[in-house]
This record gives structure tokens, sequence and C-alpha cells, in this order.
């Protein structure tokens, strides 16, 4: 589910930020920016904990 989730996260990004800039609702807009900023940990903290993980892997050696 995380893949999926990690896979289409850019697209549902654009168009919760996309929307309601189109409609033309500023305010509603801010709040889906802050939304999708939000949600970037959930999409790709699996990834960094992994390079960090790899990159303390190798001053250990």
């Amino acid at each position: 589910m995380w893949d999926l989730f990690r896979q289409h996260y850019p697209h549902v990004a654009g168009v919760l930020v996309l929307t309601p800039l189109l409609l033309g609702d500023f305010a509603l807009f801010i709040l889906a920016m802050t939304a999708a900023i939000a949600l970037v940990p959930c999409a790709y903290g699996p990834d960094v904990d992994e390079i960090v993980e790899r990159t303390f892997e190798r001053d250990e050696r």
C-alpha cells in the first residue's frame, strides 16, 4: 500500500494544489499546499531512513 502511495503521491499532490488554484480560492490553495507538504515525510520518509542507514554503515567499516 505504501508503494502505491509513494508512486502516486506527486500526481495527487499536484491535483490537490492546482484544483483550488484553478477555482480561484487562494485560502483553500494555501491549505492544500500545507497538506501536500505535510504528506512529504509519509511518502519519502522510509527512503530517507534507508539512505541514512547506508551512509552510516560505510563509516563504521
